[in-house]
């Protein structure tokens, strides 16, 4: 039987952490050390909860679960993102024991992040975890998996594409005659729909207090969406150690009706052969019909400087009311149906059992309650 060890990890443990992580999923964005106190120990929601396997000095397994702010039925609560889950290869099978029962180190890890959240009053947790780790995180660490996310694709470059080094990403996108005329249609919408209306679009580097009274509309319409105060916007955009966010306003006679965050980065990341792909990675408008017109005036302004970058592609991945999902489609984006990106965006949640709130369990598994989009993940 194994002699792994298991302890809640450091700040000093960050060098060790980002080459564990670039040893299991390659030594591309996620294993970047400067992500590591970014990601955890720079949070304003508060301090991640990570554990770490040792055998002996070398790191063996990890498991994290990031703090965020939720407004659930306009209570405030604390939850937990998971991620940076890892095993190393050769230790996955490998078999502890604890209290009389056998568990591999991915269970053990598991069960002492929850059994720490707990502590600290996290009153759930979610996860999107990839297709390989979306059945043992259901079987093994207790999530439920509600549904997933729309993946909304808009193509500027088609021919750059077509012509990908790889067979595989080109295909992987164009599918002849079911994938053309999505193109066609969007297109037109977009070249027909010019912004109306006298609307300011702005890019800024932070927005203060006026992001308040902006999530105060967001909150009384959502029944559950994370806090994104400034506090939220400063860490998670302007922060950022590795990637130059643009952050646009949209602004009527002086008063803010939204925002929106999208930065470019070449994908796929570790390949020689790259594309330039914008990638729209946070919204928020005013929940009303000035609030729709602003969603638009920003989408246009991002595909203009897209264009003007040369991008190839442009993505967005949220969950969100159909009325913005239109608005999209008026900006020239298309739901990429599964034949034509055909890994899912799982959303998995468990809740734990603590306070006495009145939060049902009916309500946080029904991901049409949610406001979900890049910003929440940790994909970008």
């Amino acid at each position: 039987m194994s002699t792994i060890e298991f302890r809640r990890l450091t700040l000093e443990d960050g060098p060790q952490f980002s080459a564990f992580l670039g040893h299991c999923f390659g030594n591309g964005f996620f294993s970047r050390p400067e992500l590591y106190k970014y990601w955890h120990f720079d949070n304003p929601a508060g301090k991640s909860i990570i554990y770490g396997a040792f055998d002996g000095d070398k790191l063996v397994g990890t498991n994290a679960l990031q703090k965020s702010n939720l407004w659930i039925h306009g209570q405030k609560l604390l939850a937990a993102h998971s991620f940076s889950s890892a095993t190393h290869p050769d230790y996955r099978l490998e078999l502890i024991k604890h209290d009389g029962k056998i568990e591999t180190i991915y269970t053990r890890l598991n069960t002492l992040c929850r059994q720490q959240a707990i502590k600290e009053n996290c009153r759930l947790t979610y996860g999107f975890p990839n297709e390989k780790a979306i059945i043992p995180t259901i079987k093994f660490a207790g999530y439920k998996n509600i549904g997933s996310l729309k993946i909304f694709i808009n193509i500027f470059r088609l021919a750059e594409i077509l012509t990908m080094k790889r067979p595989a990403y080109s295909k992987i996108f164009c599918h002849g005659i079911t994938f053309l005329p999505q193109l066609i249609v969007s297109a037109r919408s977009f070249f027909k729909q010019k912004p109306k209306g006298n609307i300011q679009i702005q890019m800024v580097r932070q927005i203060d207090n006026e992001l308040d009274q902006l999530m105060n509309d967001n909150v009384a319409y959502y029944p559950i969406i994370q806090d994104r105060n400034s506090a939220f916007i400063q860490w998670r955009f302007n922060n950022f150690p590795v990637l130059p966010y643009c952050l646009l306003t949209a602004r009527k006679h002086g008063q803010l009706l939204g925002y929106l965050v999208y930065v470019i980065y070449p994908w796929p990341e570790r390949e020689e052969h790259r594309i330039l792909c914008g990638y729209i990675v946070d919204f928020l408008v005013r929940p009303d019909n000035e609030g729709d017109t602003a969603l638009y005036h920003l989408l246009y302004h991002a595909r203009q400087h897209f264009q003007k970058q040369k991008t190839v592609i442009s993505t967005s991945i949220h969950h969100i009311p159909d009325r913005y999902n239109k608005i999209f489609n008026q900006a020239g984006y298309f739901v990429a149906q599964k034949k034509i990106i055909p890994r899912l965006i799982h959303f998995l949640i468990r809740q734990e059992s603590v306070s006495n709130d009145n939060i049902s369990s009916q309500s946080v598994n029904s991901l049409g309650n949610w406001y979900l989009t890049l910003a929440d993940n940790d994909i970008i």
